[in-house]
């Protein structure tokens, strides 16, 4: 059974960054909102599997908050001219401040890793990431 990864964009426009693009050609499901009260508000009615949040957006420590333990997969993303950088915040809802940046090209891998495990946790327990701060 294949379950297609939920991604969820807060903030700016991606602008140049191709990750949108690159992230449905793997299969993903993307949905864009532009603040992260509204990321926050739908999160509580769809489970998303990833969470990628512009790098200045106002109320960005309330969605840490809510996605803290939920077991939401979070990164920030930085615009660059040729791209965007990843800032892994949450992985699984735990803190993880120390891990490296990623390239959007890199994403593929996590996304991979994210796709089993919402494989794995739906044959035991349903959605591999619950609802943000729900």
């Amino acid at each position: 059974m294949h379950i297609p990864p939920r991604v969820l964009f807060v903030g700016e426009s991606l602008g140049s960054c191709s990750l949108s693009e690159r992230l449905r050609a793997c299969g993903c499901q993307c949905q864009f909102v532009s603040s992260c009260i509204d990321a926050i508000e739908l999160a509580s009615k769809i489970s998303f599997d990833l969470v990628l949040c512009g790098g200045r957006v106002k109320g960005f420590h309330d969605l840490l908050s809510a996605a803290k333990n939920s077991g939401a997969t979070l990164f920030r993303y930085v615009l660059v001219e040729d791209g965007c950088w990843l800032l892994p915040t949450l992985v699984a809802g735990e803190p993880c401040l120390s891990a490296p940046a990623l390239r959007e090209s890199e994403l593929t891998q996590v996304l991979l890793g994210l796709e089993v495990t919402a494989v794995t946790n739906s044959l035991h327990r349903g959605p591999a990431i619950t609802a943000l701060g729900r």
